[in-house]
């Protein structure tokens, strides 16, 4: 009796090609996702390198007066 209730698994054979778990238009997404990611990424770090960069040269002033 414990068999007899169990599902089938899903079948994306007719949206796929064998072997591939996404579909070309996913995986632009994916891709597009992925890219939009890496400049926030970027942005944030530049970001992060500023102010410390600003810090450093304003620790440096108060030092040297």
């Amino acid at each position: 009796m414990h068999g007899q209730h169990a599902h089938a698994p899903h079948d994306d054979s007719t949206r796929h090609g064998h072997g591939e778990p996404f579909s070309p238009q996913e995986i632009d997404f994916f891709q597009a996702e992925d890219r939009s990611a890496a400049k926030a990424i970027v942005s944030l770090m530049l970001g992060v390198f500023s102010l410390g960069l600003m810090g450093s040269i304003a620790i440096c002033l108060v030092i040297r007066s």
